[in-house]
């Protein structure tokens, strides 16, 4: 009997040391910024949590304001502390000012890591001191690097002093022959100035999901909530994609304008179940200037199953490129088509398309097909409540505009 209790106080102690080397274990590969985990080792700001975060640890975020702008170079978990309070990360008192290695200003910035999370994080840019258009304010920007975002807000990033400048919510880039691969989901984004969400360069891959991407209605740039730019290939899917429109903008100049979704120069996007509302193009496939050496034209992308409303000035689904699909997707209130097939953005585009499918209310025109055009497919949409069902040209003022038919020119051809 004294044996057996005897082994049974060493295994009882075999656990104790056993259990209290993972707690240690657990405490050295997570710190706070903040008192709210008494347990942890804690610091006063975000930036000097990292720093002290062993690789692949967890950086508590207590709930309050952190003024400062935070750089995170390896893989660890920043996580805000739920529950409780709101973890912001705001200016520093100073100001913002450019601290990555391409000189853009962010207020967070990973660089070089792959397996970085930011989860439960709002980035506020609010009293930003920024006046002047010579650097980009960013929220949350990745550098070559990779990782989630996931319940995170960013907010406000905007110039004060100038309503032109490049204020954006997040953005991943990628140098050649690097990659990024990004997942932002379950986040908002709004009150930004040029861009909500930018992916940026071949090499670049973004997946955004269960994301609510608000711009600014009547602003003085051109924006674009969410934009696949240089090669850089993606999704949106389950996403609300609302508010975009350039105040300045004259019908019918196409040259800039407030777009829900862009895929410029990019290609291999796929584009379900979102919701694109109030912009003045909802998504818009552009092969405007692009490189084949750097950046295919706008091509292979899918828009399938969206919900796309709204779309003032413009198209509600505008491709000038070639081989994408447009189906099943519902598309009401377009002020002039609600799908343009173009060329005229770049020699090339607007080729081997696929238009079908799709439920069709309220515009001036079903669908405007490029003459110049060659082996698209334009397959059985529903029309209802449109001008015309298909028209092969350009649709100028004189036939539509943003108060709705004005007139038939000799190249449109009515519905039946």
């Amino acid at each position: 009997m004294r044996i057996k209790m005897k082994s049974f106080r060493i295994l009882a102690g075999l656990i104790v040391l056993i259990a209290g080397g993972t707690q240690n274990l657990m405490a050295t590969n997570a710190v706070a910024a903040g008192t709210c985990k008494p347990a942890l080792p804690s610091f006063t700001t975000i930036q000097a949590a990292v720093n002290a975060a062993p690789a692949a640890g967890t950086v508590w975020v207590c709930p309050g304001n952190y003024p400062e702008q935070v750089v995170i170079s390896q893989p660890l978990t920043l996580q805000g502390v739920t529950n409780i309070g709101a973890a912001v990360i705001v200016p520093p008192v100073t100001g913002i000012v450019a601290n990555s290695v391409l000189g853009l200003a962010g207020q967070i910035v990973v660089q070089d890591a792959a397996g970085v999370t930011i989860r439960d994080i709002a980035v506020d840019g609010s009293n930003n001191g920024l006046v002047s258009c010579s650097v980009t304010f960013v929220g949350i920007l990745f550098e070559n690097a990779s990782g989630l975002v996931d319940q995170a807000a960013t907010r406000h990033q905007t110039f004060a002093g100038n309503p032109t400048c490049d204020g954006r919510g997040i953005e991943v880039r990628t140098d050649t022959g690097l990659s990024s691969t990004v997942t932002i989901q379950n986040s908002t984004v709004h009150d930004f100035q040029f861009e909500g969400i930018r992916a940026l360069g071949r090499g670049t891959a973004v997946a955004v999901k269960n994301t609510s991407v608000s711009g600014v209605l009547f602003s003085q740039t051109s924006s674009n909530n969410i934009d696949f730019f240089e090669g850089a290939s993606g999704s949106v899917t389950a996403s609300w994609i609302v508010d975009a429109q350039f105040a300045p903008l004259v019908y019918p100049n196409f040259n800039s304008g407030a777009w829900g979704i862009l895929i410029d120069c990019a290609s291999g996007v796929s584009l379900t179940g979102n919701t694109i509302s109030d912009t003045q193009s909802g998504i818009v496939m552009l092969s405007s200037l692009c490189s084949t050496a750097s950046s295919p034209n706008a091509d292979n992308n899918n828009a399938s199953g969206n919900f796309i409303t709204g779309s003032h000035l413009f198209e509600g689904v505008y491709v000038c490129g070639n081989n994408n699909t447009v189906e099943n997707n519902f598309i009401n209130s377009s002020d002039e088509s609600a799908v343009d097939v173009e060329t005229r953005c770049n020699a090339g585009s607007g080729n081997n398309n696929t238009v079908a499918g799709n439920k069709i209310n309220e515009a001036c025109a079903g669908v405007l097909l490029d003459p110049l055009a060659t082996g698209n497919i334009i397959g059985s949409n529903r029309l209802a409540n449109i001008h015309f069902q298909q028209l092969s040209g350009v649709i100028g003022a004189n036939a539509c505009d943003a108060s709705g038919d004005q007139g038939v020119s000799a190249k449109l051809r009515p519905s039946n």
